[in-house]
């Protein structure tokens, strides 16, 4: 998906069920931030309203989907910025789509943190993404549930903060590696917070497979292949570690394109009613 040409820095974007979510930073001088739903199968697009705040701070956002009530909604919070380093996180506002609502709630959150990362996924209507405690400077993991809107802390592995969470049947993990390894960490029972680990060894990427290009990882599909995207937005691979097999799949037209501009996702559904489902009054 190709980011428009008015949109500068600071872009976040997500993907649930066929929908995007994209929180931009629109201009050079106004830096006036910008949240909107898009349907890439039918091009709509709409924006959100504006989170508020009691002053000028950062807003990170993250977009959630509950299977129960089959709701999508967003969820934002604010930080402040001190020096080079973020302060802990400040008011948490909720907002449901196709719900009749217009406007954003504020929601209780006891957990005192620090955001690291965009990184976040989630699975089976339970958010997920990284922080930091604000005293001891731990590692940790915040559940937010959909539906009940409560918030959980989850002590996660260690030296996890560059990893990306993906969904792994239906299980929080952790996947990260190089050209010859992978390594999954997977959230085997939250109540115990206990993890597991595996490392798969990737039959060897040749030159002609792969070639100089640095590789980062897009996520797990639902057959457990490992989806690699290249570093220009050329081609992706498909790791299956358990049959020890690569597929190559080029992507074409896209030479023009700037690899800032380009975002992958897997488990793409294509569906022209979600705009109406989920702006619906």
């Amino acid at each position: 998906m190709k980011i428009p040409c008015e949109f500068t820095s600071d872009v976040s974007v997500s993907a649930i069920r066929g929908l995007v979510f994209l929180r931009v930073e629109r201009g050079l001088k106004g830096k006036a931030h910008l949240s909107m739903i898009c349907n890439p199968s039918t091009g709509e697009s709409l924006i959100l309203p504006k989170v508020k705040s009691r002053r000028k701070i950062g807003v990170t956002s993250y977009f959630m989907y509950d299977p129960v009530e089959k709701q999508y909604k967003v969820l934002s919070m604010t930080w402040h910025p001190k020096g080079n380093r973020w302060q802990g996180t400040e008011e948490h506002q909720v907002l449901t789509l196709g719900g009749g609502e217009s406007s954003w709630r504020k929601i209780e959150c006891s957990i005192h943190y620090k955001l690291i990362t965009d990184h976040h996924v989630c699975i089976d209507g339970v958010l997920y993404y990284p922080a930091r405690t604000i005293m001891l400077e731990d590692y940790i993991i915040i559940r937010f549930d959909v539906r009940s809107e409560k918030f959980r802390r989850i002590k996660g592995p260690d030296l996890f903060d560059s990893a990306p969470l993906v969904n792994y049947n239906g299980k929080l993990a952790l996947l990260g590696g190089s050209r010859t390894s992978i390594r999954l960490r997977v959230l085997e029972d939250v109540g115990k917070q206990k993890w597991s680990e595996r490392t798969y060894v990737l039959p060897e990427l040749s030159k002609n497979v792969v070639g100089d290009e640095s590789l980062h990882i897009v996520g797990i599909t639902r057959t457990n292949e490992i989806v690699l995207c290249s570093s220009s937005p050329q081609y992706l691979l498909y790791c299956n570690a358990e049959r020890k097999t690569v597929i190559r799949v080029d992507i074409q037209g896209m030479e023009a394109v700037k690899r800032s501009e380009i975002f992958t996702f897997i488990d793409h559904i294509e569906d022209a009613r979600l705009m109406k489902v989920c702006f619906k009054s």
